[in-house]
């Protein structure tokens, strides 16, 4: 049930009628049954306002969690502007920017393009199109990933705090709302002056890739760093990004860095994870089990994969692969290991 009132409450936070969700026993009325209900203001004195109302119907229908700070000492807000369910509600109430993918997605409204494995790629998004997004996924599972979307500042976006790429980072086991020591999602600035975390505003220009503003490229090697919030390296490592339009680009890019040649016959020994010779590749794995191993050509394409049972140290597995730059993926027993070569 929605309640909708005019007017502006004056009890102070959480009391009265201040906007919220809330859940009573089952009532019926005039033929209608329901149990959670949302309470917020229709219209200001200068028009009517929809960003409480889209807020707290995102709590009521759909279950999705604020993504501002609201427990006691924690000001912290890593969303600022960029989703209204955090402040744009309260920043833009005639028209806020729209529910985050992260949401969209976890409400079933899209199906993502997952780049995870696809490197050497270049990928188009659609600006302001609520189904056009890009997921990158950590492969050790923890529940961590990167979603990316396009913006440009018209329609549902015309309040958003700029435009161009936007790259939101996941971690399933934090919270907006309370100081847990990470954050269910934030926004990836691309200046890298962590503005939002620092509290100095709630979005900007300078927020966005693109390469108007000559911020194109996105890596474990870049500031702001793609490492995961464990410090452990993402090899997303997103680059060429294209200026600002109703479709951009940008190039999935290989990730890691070459960390074998393979020439004649000789296996170079080291501490790498992944070495290689001419029709060989060695494998060194920290643990016995199966892992799946993928390697893909230079191009992106899948070149081979395989289930292997392997035992702890090195396994040197047969591979007739052309000249070229190869990137081989090692997953299995909880994590995954990633390395490019050099075959010639």
């Amino acid at each position: 049930m929605n309640v909708l009132y005019v007017g502006t409450p004056t009890w102070g936070w959480s009391k009265g009628l201040w906007p919220h969700k809330g859940t009573v026993s089952t009532k019926t009325w005039a033929g209608k049954t329901f149990k959670y209900y949302q309470v917020s203001k229709s219209a200001r004195t200068t028009g009517p306002k929809i960003g409480t109302f889209v807020h707290e119907n995102g709590h009521m229908l759909c279950g999705f969690p604020d993504l501002y700070p609201t427990a006691t000492g924690f000001t912290t807000n890593v969303v600022g502007n960029f989703s209204v369910m955090s402040s744009a509600s309260a920043s833009y109430p005639s028209n806020p920017p729209p529910y985050d993918p992260y949401l969209r997605i976890g409400s079933g409204w899209l199906t993502p393009t997952d780049i995870t494995d696809l490197p050497n790629t270049t990928q188009s998004l659609i600006a302001n199109d609520p189904a056009s997004v890009c997921l990158f996924t950590d492969t050790n599972s923890t529940g961590e990933e990167f979603l990316i979307e396009a913006v440009e500042k018209n329609g549902v976006n015309t309040n958003m705090p700029g435009e161009g790429i936007l790259i939101w980072h996941i971690d399933e086991s934090g919270s907006n709302t309370d100081n847990t020591g990470t954050f269910l999602e934030y926004v990836v600035q691309a200046d890298g002056r962590s503005d939002l975390l620092n509290g100095t505003n709630k979005g900007g220009r300078s927020d966005f890739f693109c390469a108007d503003s000559n911020r194109t490229s996105f890596s474990d090697n870049t500031s702001p760093s793609a490492n995961w919030d464990n410090g452990s390296s993402s090899y997303i490592d997103i680059n060429s990004v294209s200026a600002i339009g109703s479709t951009m680009t940008f190039n999935r890019g290989t990730g890691g860095s070459v960390v074998a040649v393979a020439q004649k016959n000789s296996i170079a020994r080291g501490n790498e994870d992944i070495t290689c010779s001419k029709g060989k590749l060695e494998l060194s794995v920290p643990q016995t089990g199966i892992w799946k191993l993928s390697i893909f050509s230079p191009d992106g394409r899948l070149v081979s994969i395989r289930s292997l049972g392997l035992n702890a140290g090195y396994a040197v597995i047969p591979e007739n692969l052309a000249n070229g730059v190869y990137i081989a993926k090692l997953t299995g027993c909880g994590t995954s290991l990633v390395g490019r070569f050099l075959s010639r």
